[in-house]
């Protein structure tokens, strides 16, 4: 896979009610998110926008790792 720059008219771009839903998480989370300048997004004079990239790199700053070790209070 290169790193070659996509073409503008071959992205896609997403408001927030279309990138919450592909994220399934509320549309005022990813809102409070941009303002708090958490997540990667575009702006486009005063509109914001997620790309596809944007939204795997919001997924990826969101992953945690399997606790190994650890047990749930109330299991042996």
């Amino acid at each position: 896979m290169t790193d070659q720059p996509i073409p503008a008219e071959d992205q896609v771009l997403y408001t927030f009610p279309q990138a919450a839903h592909k994220l399934q998480i509320k549309e005022n989370t990813l809102r409070l998110w941009v303002t708090a300048g958490t997540v990667q997004h575009t702006r486009l004079g005063r509109h914001v926008r997620f790309s596809d990239d944007d939204i795997d790199a919001i997924i990826r700053a969101n992953r945690r790792p399997v606790l190994t070790g650890k047990r749930l209070p109330g299991t042996r």
